[in-house]
């Protein structure tokens, strides 16, 4: 494995000359149909049952009664919206339904509730990323779920946890990088395009010291996205700013895996 210098400075120079190896395009993990009601909600609802509900599986009292599981005692509902429908007769003088407004509708996680085992599908890969037993070390729950909104992965620092609808090992560095920076210095006070740049170019430095090419050329472009007027000429500029933290936070993942893999063996 390359030390932190090496992988720095051959980034450096491909992102200096932009001459990049050929680019892989990242991998999204796509829902497997189970045959659950909220397969069939709109985007909306499923959007509320993934970011507040924060499962992929909910539905309302008699739904789960005829599932045969019931409630936990103590669980509280979240709420979905349904609309309001009204007959109307249109020019054509046939009826037809327009919705008038929407009425809230309480559903219940899967993890809110007991009894008959319903399988859902595991989307956790077959060969896991490297580096996991750090997010194990330090306590933080990593998950796969299907892709939603445009968001690849993303890391909650309220509950410790990393989700991540994709396979590819740069997207769970990315928010593995994310974790240990928050240990560094809080992210609530760092500026989103320096967190954002901090991430990705640990995760770029990480598949560089692992040898993993590909990803380089998608590194660039998203650390320019977040780099002050997206200019190319500012790009490296940034990198310098955040290569001490970058360099904190590699030094970190590195560390915590070596003393892992030394206690297991």
């Amino acid at each position: 494995m390359k030390n932190f210098d090496e992988a720095v400075n051959n980034l450096i120079n491909m992102f200096k000359n932009e001459d990049f190896p050929q680019k892989l395009a990242l991998t999204i993990i796509k829902r497997v149909d189970e045959g659950i009601p909220s397969d069939k909600w709109s985007i909306t609802n499923k959007l509320i049952m993934l970011l507040l509900g924060n499962t992929t599986d909910a539905r309302g009292y008699k739904q789960w009664q005829e599932a045969g599981r019931h409630i936990k005692k103590g669980e509280k509902a979240f709420y979905i919206l349904a609309p309001n429908t009204k007959k109307i007769k249109n020019e054509k003088d046939e009826d037809e339904y327009i919705i008038t407004g929407f009425r809230p509708i309480p559903v219940f996680r899967y993890e809110s509730t007991e009894g008959k085992e319903i399988p859902h599908h595991d989307y956790k890969p077959q060969k896991l990323p490297p580096f996991l037993d750090v997010a194990e070390k330090m306590g933080i729950k990593v998950k796969w779920k299907p892709i939603h909104k445009n968001a690849y992965g993303y890391y909650r620092p309220w509950d410790k946890s990393i989700t991540l609808c994709s396979q590819d090992y740069i997207v769970y560095f990315h928010e593995l990088a994310h974790a240990v920076h928050d240990t560094i210095e809080p992210l609530k006070n760092v500026d989103t395009n320096k967190a954002e740049i901090v991430a990705e170019l640990s995760a770029a430095v990480l598949t560089e010291m692992l040898g993993i090419s590909g990803y380089e050329q998608q590194a660039y472009e998203y650390i320019r996205t977040y780099t002050k007027g997206k200019k190319d000429k500012n790009v490296i500029i940034s990198i310098t700013n955040v290569l001490n933290t970058v360099q904190k936070v590699v030094e970190k993942i590195t560390s915590i895996s070596e003393k892992e893999q030394k206690t297991a063996a």
